[in-house]
Order: C-alpha cells, then sequence, then structure tokens
C-alpha cells in the first residue's frame, strides 16, 4: 500500500512539475500581467480578442500591457515555444533607440519576416548589412531634389487637380446633403502619383473616374479598362495580404500559407510581368544616354530610370533588369509602401478637418494669406513657406499613426527604463504618440536620452505635450501660436512615424532634402483651396 500511495505522490509531482514547463517564461524585472503567466497560452487568446476589438495588432499589443499595467515597458506573454515580446511606450525612450542605439538594437527577424514573401530580395526585408545600406543608399540618392521639383511635383499637382474637380462633381449630384465616400478616390489618387513616379507610367485612374462621372451613362456602368483595373486589385490585394500578416501573433505561419495560394501567385506573376516589362523599357532608354548624361539635361521620367543611370555613373556592370531580383523587389516595395502609407494619411487629413472645423478654418486663411489667387504651379507652392501647413501635416503625421509601431531585436545584452533587456528579445516601438506618456523617473533613461533632453527638452512635458490626443497644430508653433505671426517647430514634439537611422523610410528621406518639409504638403495645400 505504502508503494502505490509514493507511486501516485511521485506521478502527481512529475505531472505538476510538466505542467509547469509549458508556462511561460517571464522576462525578470519587466512587467507582466500576472494571471497570463499561470496559463499556457499566456496573453495569446487576450491578443486575439484585442486584435479583433482593435482591428489592429500594434493596437492590440498596447491595450493588453502598457495601456492595462499603466506602465511605460511592459511584456506580452505566449506560449512556452516563443519567447516573450518587450513592449515600450515612451516617445522619448522609443527615439533614443531608434537614433542613438543601433549597436543595441537591429531589425526584428519577425519583422522582415512579415515582408520577406512580398520582398523577399529588397532591402527593406535584410538586416543591417553593407549591402543593406549600399542598396539603399542608391535609392536615397536617386530621389533628389531636381528630379522632385522636375517631375514629382507636376505629377502631384495634375492629379490633385483631378481629384478636386471628380469631388467638385461629386458634390453636385451626390444626395443626401451632398454627402459621399472619399476612401477610394484618395487610394486612386496616390497610385497615379505613386505609379507615375516611380516607374514612369500614368495609370490616369482618377481622370478615368472623372471622365466616366461627366458621361453619366459610362459612370452608371463604372467600367475602367483592363490594364487599370488590374492595377487597383494588385495594390489592394497586397496591401490586405500585409496587414494581415502583421496582425496576426504568428506572421511567419500565415505568409508561408499565403505563399502557395493561386491568388498569391497570381498577384506575383502579374506584378512581375508589368513592372519587368517596365523596367526592360526604362533600362534601354537609360543605356542610349549613357552615363555622361547623368548630371546633365537628361529628362528624368521616374525614379526607375534615376536609378539605371546612377549605376551607370558609378560604373556597375549593365544588367538586364529582368534578371534582377533585387531590383524588382525594391522597385515593387517603393510602390507598395509610398502608396499605401500615403493614402492613410490623407484620408486621416480628411478625416481632421471635418472633425476640427477650427484647424480648418485657421489653415484656409493661412492658405488664402499665402496664395491669394490660388497656386498656379507646383513651384508656387514649393517656393512659398507657410508655418500653419507645415504645423498641420506634421499633426496629421503625428495623430493618423499611419505607422504605429516597429519591432526590434536587442543585438547585446542591454537595459531599457531601468529594466533588463536580453540579447535577443524582441521590442516593440510605439510610433503613435496620441496620449499623454506614464511618468518615469529620469534617472531611469539611457545616458544618451538624458543628454538629448539637455539639449533639446522634453517637449511632452511642454505646451505642445498638452491633450495629445486632440488634434492642434499649434503645438508645432512658436510664438504666439497664430497661423501667421509663428514659425514652424519641428522638433516641438519626438517625430517617429519615419521610424530612424539606417532603416528609416525614405519619405524622410524627401523632406530632409527640401529643407522645410515642402514636398508633403504638396496635396494638402491644394485640398484647402
Amino acid at each position: 500500500m505504502a508503494v502505490y500511495i509514493l507511486a501516485t505522490l511521485l506521478f502527481l509531482v512529475f505531472a505538476i512539475s510538466g505542467w509547469r514547463v509549458l508556462f511561460p517564461k517571464p522576462f525578470a524585472g519587466i512587467p507582466y500581467n500576472k494571471e497570463s503567466a499561470r496559463n499556457v497560452m499566456g496573453d495569446l487568446l487576450n491578443l486575439l480578442s484585442a486584435i479583433k476589438d482593435t482591428g489592429g495588432f500594434a493596437n492590440a499589443i498596447l491595450t493588453i500591457s502598457t495601456r492595462n499595467l499603466r506602465v511605460p515597458i511592459a511584456q506580452v506573454l505566449f506560449p512556452v515555444f516563443r519567447s516573450p515580446l518587450i513592449v515600450i511606450d515612451d516617445p522619448r525612450e522609443v527615439e533614443d533607440i531608434l537614433w542613438r542605439r543601433q549597436k543595441d538594437f537591429g531589425p526584428s527577424k519577425t519583422s522582415l519576416d512579415v515582408l520577406s514573401s512580398v520582398f523577399p530580395r529588397g532591402w527593406f526585408t535584410q538586416y543591417t548589412t553593407p549591402q543593406f545600406k549600399s542598396s539603399k543608399r542608391l535609392y536615397a540618392n536617386a530621389l533628389r531634389i531636381e528630379f522632385l521639383h522636375k517631375t514629382v511635383a507636376p505629377i502631384v499637382y495634375e492629379s490633385t487637380y483631378d481629384l478636386i474637380h471628380l469631388w467638385r462633381l461629386k458634390e453636385t449630384t451626390a444626395l443626401e446633403a451632398r454627402c459621399f465616400m472619399v476612401g477610394d478616390d484618395i487610394e486612386n489618387l496616390t497610385l497615379d502619383i505613386i505609379w507615375a513616379a516611380i516607374v514612369g507610367d500614368k495609370p490616369g485612374i482618377t481622370k478615368t473616374r472623372l471622365k466616366d462621372l461627366q458621361d453619366q451613362h459610362a459612370y452608371e456602368r463604372k467600367i475602367l479598362d483592363n490594364r487599370k483595373l488590374f492595377l487597383t486589385e494588385e495594390m489592394t490585394y497586397v496591401r490586405d495580404a500585409i496587414i494581415r500578416h502583421s496582425s496576426s501573433p504568428f506572421p511567419k505561419w500565415v505568409q508561408d500559407l499565403d505563399r502557395y495560394s493561386p491568388r498569391y501567385r497570381k498577384f506575383r506573376a502579374t506584378m512581375s510581368g508589368e513592372i519587368s516589362r517596365l523596367m526592360k523599357q526604362h533600362f534601354h532608354r537609360s543605356q542610349s544616354f549613357g552615363a555622361l548624361q547623368v548630371d546633365g539635361d537628361y529628362p528624368d521620367t521616374c525614379v526607375m530610370e534615376i536609378l539605371f543611370r546612377c549605376q551607370a555613373r558609378e560604373n556597375e556592370r549593365a544588367t538586364d533588369p529582368i534578371c534582377s531580383s533585387e531590383q524588382f523587389d525594391n522597385i515593387f516595395m517603393l510602390l507598395i509602401a509610398g502608396h499605401d502609407s500615403t493614402a492613410v494619411t490623407l484620408m486621416w487629413f480628411v478625416k481632421f478637418m471635418a472633425a476640427y472645423q477650427v484647424a480648418q478654418r485657421e489653415l484656409r486663411a493661412a492658405l488664402s494669406a499665402a496664395f491669394p489667387c490660388g497656386p498656379k504651379t507646383a513651384d508656387d507652392i514649393l517656393k512659398v513657406e507657410v508655418p500653419y501647413l507645415d504645423a498641420t501635416c506634421e499633426e496629421t503625421f503625428r495623430l493618423s499613426g499611419t505607422s504605429k509601431a516597429n519591432l526590434r531585436q536587442a543585438l547585446v545584452d542591454t537595459e531599457v527604463l531601468g529594466c533588463k533587456v536580453p540579447k535577443g528579445a524582441e521590442v516593440l516601438l510605439n510610433f503613435h504618440i496620441e496620449q499623454t506618456p506614464f511618468p518615469i523617473n529620469e534617472t531611469q533613461r539611457s545616458r544618451t536620452c538624458q543628454e538629448a533632453a539637455v539639449r533639446s527638452g522634453d517637449g511632452c512635458k511642454d505646451e505642445a505635450g498638452q491633450d495629445l490626443g486632440v488634434f492642434d497644430p499649434s503645438r508645432w508653433l512658436t510664438g504666439d501660436g497664430k497661423p501667421g505671426g509663428a514659425s514652424f517647430n519641428p522638433m516641438a514634439l519626438p517625430r517617429l512615424g519615419f521610424g530612424g537611422s539606417f532603416r528609416e523610410c525614405l519619405g524622410k528621406q524627401l523632406l530632409s532634402e527640401l529643407n522645410g518639409s515642402k514636398m508633403h504638403h504638396w496635396s494638402l495645400t491644394t485640398f484647402g483651396q
């Protein structure tokens, strides 16, 4: 009898011990949900529920971690086969990691996996190697101010006025207080602009919609020609696929399943054929001018053509672009990222202008003062400083949260806000500054973060950091805060939406080229007239 009792006790001990092995293993010293640590699923079920409620992975992660625990750093626990995810929810600390701690934090494997099925050889899905830096430098050098002024500006100007004419016509035909949806129109606008600027081909989707509406019979049919229809369908498909992958707790598994689907194969074949055709066309055109024409009066038509000429200038071996999968993926990445992020930001701008009437009136007043007769060309807009317009753009970037968060991975054993972060741990950096940061003892911050505050101040504690959930462009203005008597202060708050260091968005590079953030407000200027 004693033997049976002893055997039973030993079995229970081993069973309980084995069950405990399945529990998540939190990192020491970092806040977490105590109940989740006693559940073999960790925070996974809470995360799935939060994704359904919030509609996004980043929002869900913040909801169940830092926002729930009311702390600036926390960890999300997963089943034992995946390490916890550390969440950093403090603007100053995120900015410090992005710009001053590249030796401590690098790109996360998970974030690279999310896009590797779509851009397997693009620099966006590569680690920070010399080849990555060289490839990105090539693209950054291609986007020079002369090209932006001469080629991109007229494209933006013409396409935006097509949209304005479309909306004015819709207003006259719309029922119910002349209301109509604008989301699809903005997506078509940005696709027209990005496609023409990157690959030199003008889809003219907005112009086609305008002609269809002018011809009522054609508008009722809602017909686009096959080529324009394929562009909108394929770009929408890949955008939704990326969102689906990034919103999953296991993005690699989801994207691997997608990669073998008939729909993905159709998308890849269709887009590869179209972009390869355009690459070949621009490659041969650039070769016909030769390297000596690179810095002359060469008629730049698109980014793709400039890239081939930059390679010629550097005496690189001419390679048929049809065989260059790296070139294809990089071009494709610029198209997808530029189209989606710009469209989303402009949609938020329209929403903010409708919701915050005071800001809309002040923006209209500032634009009327700067352009009494309206801008006649894109060059007119670029020549004029409008501080309240710059402030409105920056506030749109901040509050829209187009890029809400990004993953990084600890390259060494390090420390964040007084908590030990082990080598290999993944951290999620919150880019979305829409609420007052949690209080932090300044001594817990890194040395570089403290030194930056001494140089530039802590904008989140100043007047600019008040009521961060409200759309208020004046927080970016110095002086009396009025549209006509203030100057734009880009350092009022941390600017996180473009990322930082080697991996920052090329959109930020464009703004730097223009010495004062003029490029990004072409469309907003025209919308405000």
